[in-house]
Order: structure tokens, then C-alpha cells, then sequence
């Protein structure tokens, strides 16, 4: 099924998701999003079902299609703390796609969710034949640690 052309706060034709919505995705051409088609799958989860443990091996990164998904850490005593509530649009586990380590926090669905799922080893295979995806990838991150560091900065 091709991608058609987005706009800022359109649908993916490919799988229904926010991908325009997320800054990963952003501004990117038709034959960029093309360049995910076969490497995004759909899975759905149910309400308090854990995506992923804290100390899981990495198997990719996560954009929400559907629902909302917390991330918690717990502490040694068992003690969770909320890190994030992520929304339609949001990707998880990409703080750690860099080493293909594992993940830093649990991933729960606060409802019944649809997950959009790109491995690893996808996601670097795309990035390496389109190094256009790879800046834009960079500034997009960048954006998001400003952002961090202005929340950090707020807290104090």
C-alpha cells in the first residue's frame, strides 16, 4: 500500500498512525515514508499489559497508533514512578536504539493500544540508504534534548 503525501496533522495512509505527528517523521518526502513501508508492523496490546521491562533486550522502537502508554521505572524497593504518559504519535524505546542495549524503563498500556513496531535492524538499514532521514533524524532529536533541558531547567 503506498504512502501518500502527509500534512502536518494527517494520517499515515500506511498504517492510520500520527506519523506526521511525530517529530521523527516530520517533513519527510513520499519516497522517504515509502522507505518504512515494509518495515513497519502493527500490534495491538490491552489495557495494563506491559509492552516492555526495564532490562529487556532492545528489539526496536515503538510509535503508538492507538491509545496511551505510561513509562515507569521502579525503584529497589518496588516503588514505580511515572517517567512519561505517551500519547498517538509518541515512540518508545528509541532512547535507547542507539546501543541495541536494553530498555531503561517499563512500558505499560493505560488502555487498549495499537503499537506500530520498526526493529532495529530495519531502522538502521533505512537510515543507511537515506541519509536525508538520518539528518532530519538528528535535528529532530536534538529538538527533543532542548526540550528536556528546558523541563530539567523549570524543575529547579
Amino acid at each position: 500500500m503506498p504512502l501518500k503525501s502527509l500534512k502536518k496533522d494527517a494520517i499515515c495512509s500506511l498504517c492510520q498512525c500520527h506519523i506526521r505527528g511525530n517529530a521523527l517523521f516530520a517533513d519527510l518526502s513520499d519516497s522517504e515514508l515509502e522507505a518504512f513501508k515494509d518495515a513497519v508492523t502493527v500490534s495491538s496490546c490491552r489495557k495494563r499489559e506491559i509492552i516492555f521491562l526495564g532490562g529487556d533486550r532492545t528489539t526496536g522502537i515503538y510509535i503508538i497508533r492507538k491509545g496511551r502508554v505510561k513509562m515507569v521505572k521502579s525503584s529497589p524497593s518496588g516503588k514505580e514512578q511515572i517517567i512519561k504518559i505517551l500519547n498517538p504519535g509518541d515512540r518508545l524505546g528509541f532512547e535507547v536504539l542507539y546501543d541495541a542495549g536494553t530498555y531503561a524503563n517499563t512500558a505499560v498500556a493505560m488502555e487498549d493500544c495499537e503499537l506500530c513496531h520498526i526493529k532495529t535492524s530495519d531502522f538502521f538499514r533505512i537510515l543507511e540508504r537515506q541519509p536525508s532521514i538520518a539528518r532530519r533524524l538528528i535535528v529532530a532529536l536534538g529538538a527533543e534534548l532542548k526540550q528536556a533541558y528546558d523541563r530539567i531547567g523549570n524543575l529547579g
